[in-house]
């Protein structure tokens, strides 16, 4: 059986936690073969990309984030793909453009930057209007950065790389998380179905 690698995208306090979990429960109980993981990843070069985020930017920090990426895409995703199954992945390279971007690194270096990665069979792009998810960062104990900048700014720049993406041929679905969760799982389900079996 054909393995896929499904990457789960959009601004931050968007709900993609909540969502990807919500289809992985789903699959499981199905009886599907499914891995859940996350970017960046729970490697040492994941963690210490996570750890030090607000201290350093642009090329160093694009750098050290690709050299996790590049690890996790090729030790963890694609083994798991080759046996079949499908890959759930919380962030991959749409973030990658979206977070270069926000540092001043532009498309063109971010693309060289992963030549010869292995993109995502599909990305969901989930989202939600600038202030409902201002209203949900602001929940959180602490902010990165990356979610102190000004309201829809992320989002102007995830609209921005999204173009660029498709540009080359990238499959990418937008579905809302305004809507209820059951209507959002349900949308995004939808979608990995209609793939997984491609």
């Amino acid at each position: 059986m054909k393995g896929h690698f499904i990457a789960f995208e959009g601004a931050n306090g968007v709900g993609k936690s909540t969502i990807i979990k919500k289809i992985y429960d789903r699959l499981c109980f199905e009886g599907r073969e499914i891995v859940l993981t996350k970017e960046p990843s729970n490697t040492k070069m994941g963690l210490l990309s996570r750890e030090i985020a607000n201290e350093i930017a642009g090329k160093s920090l694009a750098c050290l984030v690709a050299s996790d990426r590049f690890y996790h895409v090729e030790n963890i995703i694609l083994p798991e793909i080759n046996k079949g199954k499908i890959v759930l992945s919380d962030r991959n390279i749409l973030s990658a453009f979206v977070f270069n971007k926000m540092d001043g690194i532009s498309f063109e270096y971010t693309e060289r930057l992963y030549e010869g990665i292995t993109y995502p069979k599909v990305i969901i792009l989930l989202y939600a209007s600038p202030q409902i998810v201002y209203e949900r960062l602001k929940k959180r104990d602490e902010l990165t950065r990356y979610e102190k900048v000004r309201i829809g700014y992320e989002q102007e720049v995830i609209n921005e790389s999204v173009r660029y993406l498709r540009k080359r041929n990238i499959e990418i679905y937008e579905v809302s998380t305004e809507v209820s969760e059951i209507e959002t799982t349900k949308r995004v389900y939808d979608i990995i179905n209609q793939y997984s079996k491609l």
